[in-house]
């Protein structure tokens, strides 16, 4: 029976090569049967796979280390070019291969992206995950079973490379020939046949899974590797931000019941203080509702549609109770000089909790509208489980975009001294926005209408990025999601192909560093929150365009493996490579009850107590290596609830698409 014991260490870096790829001799195998002569070893394959692999040359295949990795193959010249891409997994070394950048691949698998059987092109490819390609279980092959001084193990059919082995507390050393391989130096490995061998195999993003076996006999292992465990971490995060009377299954250990006396009770916590922001809290909802209706197959390969649907639910239940009248949406509790003047548990919190009401002699435009584009989503997302809350969300919906439209203007202009953290530049953007939800809930013309109006106005003074302050180019993905054409101010295959261009070839002020982040011209704060969130985006563009799809997923991709890794360093707390250890989150911070907690744990050296799982921080300010884990650093080292919206949806986006 197989154990989950550990979670992702290090993410699986992608890089892009360019080289020749020439098609490959050699038998095909059948689905189930061995693929002989090839380094990797691989007792069993699948039918996908018997027909579809690779062999790298020795830089790449570095060793066996490749093997069980994937790659994704796409042709260059123009002559295939508009072929697809194929996914080949790496069986062996490619001695013949002319340079060190290029492959050798199947014959199916060249037919693919060549459209001839034989032959040499010019293409680019990089390594992929295997995803879902990978179905069952991994498969134990040993050359003899009962020898307990020398052991010679390979494994076929595993979702994910593997960086390490061991049997029975024993490490094994994997070979250039293929085979994890244990030589006895007086020490036996006292394999049993009472069921007590143990089988440990490490994937190469840390993930662990642990065996115990009869004997070693060929056979199909108790369990896979995992596709969920980084989006499975994210929602820990928004777990541990929840406000209120937290539920029984509360998976948080650090984490109890908070601000029970909010004029407003329950939502998400903002960041790593305690306020209650329902701008920035809008949006992000809209995003993870967004990505459930987008990436279902994703949330259920991972296993996570149900934990998704539950916090989506728990920050709409909020806004919904925030709509206190016709007219009136409290649309923040807190003030940023009173909660930023504490440092504690949330729990512990006493003070004030004033509570900011918008009203119809208020603008609150974007405020208003962003809360309506999170209740449409959701209520589509509602709408097969619970007919009556759906409805109930639209119809708040509904009338927060008409409190909204009717008295145009930025929220931020009222209550100037507690809005400014989160102040707003341009509301026609959130208008747009809500208009094609409600059109995308409701099929009222009125409200596609209404959407396209607002895009025509802000035509010559709209941006091309993605946060709480910027949805230009999500208002033009959602519309052209739905198939709608280009109309008179509004061309939204020029607005997206521009957005496009911004963020994968640095244009319009985006620069992207010698490892691949893009960084917007905000002064460097919270640059993975923009990346993932047009990363987000991208990939819903990459659903909707084959053209595109492939330069859509690789920019995705780059974006989402900075954040895990890619760069030599992860930015997402409990994951990966020396992740962060101090971010700027004061529950995080605080020891264990009854220990005291307050500023000197702001002040300490040591990291946090508690690890914040899937908190993505604002990562680097203005290069690759700018960037401090210290607590102070709250611009790159802070975690937001809009930090983690872009970032979950791109996970599950990749995981359907990929």
């Amino acid at each position: 029976m197989r154990l989950l014991i550990a979670l992702l260490l290090l993410a699986a870096t992608a890089f892009a090569f360019n080289g020749k790829v020439e098609s490959g001799s050699g038998a095909i195998a059948q689905s189930g049967q061995p693929l002989r002569g090839f380094n990797c070893q691989y007792n069993r394959v699948n039918s996908y796979f018997a027909q579809n692999y690779a062999s790298l040359p020795a830089a790449t295949f570095d060793g066996s280390a490749s093997c069980g990795r994937c790659v994704s193959v796409k042709c260059t010249d123009d002559s295939c070019s508009g072929l697809p891409a194929v996914t080949a997994l790496v069986v062996d070394q490619c001695y013949s291969c002319s340079t060190s950048s290029g492959l050798k691949l199947s014959s199916p698998a060249f037919k693919t992206i060549a459209g001839m059987s034989s032959g040499s092109i010019s293409a680019s490819w990089e390594f992929v995950s295997c995803g879902s390609l990978i179905q069952g279980n991994p498969v134990l092959t040993s050359s003899d079973p009962t020898n307990i001084w020398w052991q010679s193990l390979t494994f076929s059919n595993s979702r994910k490379p593997l960086a390490a082995v061991s049997l029975n507390g024993l490490p094994m050393n994997l070979q250039p020939w293929g085979p994890w391989v244990w030589s006895a130096q007086g020490l036996p490995l006292n394999i049993t046949s009472a069921g007590q061998n143990a089988l440990i195999l490490q994937a190469t993003d840390g993930e662990t899974l642990a065996y115990t076996l009869s004997n070693l006999a060929e056979q199909e292992l108790d369990g896979q590797f995992s596709l969920n465990a980084v989006l499975e971490n994210s929602f820990f995060f928004y777990d541990a931000q929840r406000s209120g009377r937290l539920p029984a299954d509360n998976p948080v250990p650090w984490r109890g019941n908070s601000h029970l006396n909010d004029p407003v009770v329950g939502g998400y916590y903002d960041a790593g203080d305690y306020l209650k922001l329902n701008f920035p809290l809008g949006t992000s909802l809209a995003f993870l509702g967004w990505g459930l209706l987008e990436f279902p197959a994703g949330y259920d390969a991972a296993g996570l549609t149900a934990r998704a649907k539950a916090s989506l639910k728990w920050g709409t239940d909020y806004l919904v109770a925030c709509h206190v009248a016709e007219d009136q949406y409290i649309g923040q509790i807190g003030d940023p000089g009173i909660d930023h003047a504490f440092w504690g548990r949330a729990e512990e919190q006493t003070g004030a909790r004033p509570a900011f009401t918008w009203t119809s002699a208020m603008p609150a435009s974007d405020l208003a509208s962003s809360a309506a584009s999170a209740l449409a989503a959701a209520s589509l997302v509602f709408a097969s489980d619970n007919a009556t809350y759906s409805a109930s969300l639209l119809s708040h919906a509904q009338r927060l975009f008409d409190f909204g439209a009717r008295n145009e203007g930025l929220y931020s202009s009222s209550y100037t001294a507690v809005t400014y953290v989160y102040s707003s530049t341009t509301y026609l953007d959130d208008l747009a926005f809500a208009a094609g939800w409600l059109y995308r809930a409701t099929k009222n013309p009125s409200y596609l209408t209404a959407a396209q109006t607002y895009l025509q106005r802000a035509q010559y003074s709209r941006n091309y990025y993605v946060n709480w302050d910027g949805v230009f180019p999500a208002a033009d993905m959602l519309l052209k999601s739905l198939g709608v054409a280009n109309s008179a101010g509004v061309d939204l295959d020029t607005q997206l192909a521009t957005f496009r261009a911004t963020w994968q070839q640095g244009q319009n002020g985006v620069t992207i560093t010698p490892k691949g982040l893009s960084i917007p011209p905000f002064g460097g704060w919270g640059n993975l929150r923009h990346a993932l969130n047009a990363a987000f985006v991208t990939a819903i563009h990459a659903k909707y365009n084959a053209g595109t799809r492939a330069a859509d997923l690789a920019y995705a991709k780059r974006q989402l493996d900075y954040a895990l890794g890619s760069s030599g360093r992860s930015f997402v707390v409990g994951y990966g490579t020396t992740p962060p250890t101090r971010a700027h989150h004061r529950g995080a911070s605080c020891p264990n009850l009854p220990a005291a907690c307050g500023w000197d744990q702001f002040n300490s050296a040591a990291a946090n107590p508690q690890v914040l799982y899937g908190g993505l921080v604002g990562g680097p300010a203005s290069s690759d290596t700018d960037y401090s884990d210290v607590r102070s650093n709250y611009q790159g080292n802070e975690v937001a609830i809009d930090y983690n919206a872009g970032f979950t949806g791109t996970l599950a986006g990749l995981i359907q698409l990929l």
